[in-house]
């Protein structure tokens, strides 16, 4: 028994010689997949990366608008507290 190979061996002996009888075409189609994946993956990335341009826009739309916002604001607040400067100054008269 020690001179015949083992079932492990018997069967690592069939794998290895199967693995040169592989149809060529397995590698197109392997090499098709991973086209198909790479180009799949591309447009996602276009994708979010046109997502990220139009939220970018639209932070940016809303950073101008809350500016001009708080400068109205500001505007108000000065407009207000010097009618109530006048009319305090009035009322000490």
């Amino acid at each position: 028994k020690s001179g015949s190979p083992t079932p492990n061996k018997i069967n690592a002996r069939r794998k290895k010689q199967e693995k040169g009888k592989r149809r060529p075409g397995a590698q197109d189609t392997n090499t098709t997949a991973y086209l198909t994946e790479q180009t799949d993956l591309q447009q996602h990335v276009d994708s979010m990366r046109d997502k990220y341009q139009s939220l970018c826009d639209e932070h940016q739309k809303m950073i101008s608008e809350g500016k001009k916002a708080q400068q109205a604001y500001i505007r108000r607040e000065v407009q207000y507290k010097s009618q109530i400067a006048r009319m305090e100054e009035l009322l000490n008269k």
